[in-house]
């Protein structure tokens, strides 16, 4: 079962903070070879930590262009995650929208390597509520980011992250150019 509206609205709004440790870590596959490369922080709004509210960052090392950046938090039932928000940075897909939500993304296709953005509030049920794999319609993101900080400094901005700039660089996928 997804969570409470007003809850996903408090989290998606409300000025946040990342805790540490702020460790990169590696994922590979069966041969050894790194995937991609990423970040978990929790997040503090206010002064406390709501139980599930993670900010994700994943990096593609072979893709110097790829990156996803998503804040998501527990169902409320089980240990499931449900986006709230992500931004994908040179997507490896195209994404076709579903038949719902606000007229400007309603059934809109977003082009393999297009910068776009899934906000919940975009893939509400008709009643209001979230829907079960929270945001799943996207936005274009008019922005072309040449370097991880811009991309990094837009999604703080977007989601009140007060200390984005804690975090370490990635390293050799720093630059997204």
């Amino acid at each position: 079962m997804p969570i409470q509206f007003s809850l996903a609205d408090r989290i998606f709004k409300s000025s946040k903070d990342l805790l540490p440790p702020f460790e990169w870590k590696p994922t590979t596959n069966g041969h050894g070879h790194e995937q991609r490369r990423g970040i978990e922080c929790r997040v503090r709004i206010g002064g406390s930590m709501p139980r599930g509210v993670f900010f994700r960052i994943a990096l593609f090392p072979r893709f110097r262009l790829r990156a996803t950046f998503q804040l998501e938090c527990e169902r409320d039932a089980g240990r499931a995650h449900i986006p709230l928000y992500r931004l994908d940075v040179d997507p490896a897909s195209a994404h076709q929208n579903k038949l719902f939500g606000p007229s400007e993304v309603y059934g809109a296709f977003v082009p393999q390597g297009k910068n776009h953005e899934h906000i919940f509030h975009d893939s509400l049920r008709e009643d209001g509520g979230l829907r079960l794999h929270g945001a799943v319609q996207a936005r274009p993101v008019e922005t072309d980011f040449t370097e991880f900080s811009e991309a990094l400094a837009y999604v703080c901005d977007t989601l009140k992250i007060n200390n984005g700039g804690d975090l370490p660089p990635p390293g050799d996928q720093g630059v997204l150019l």
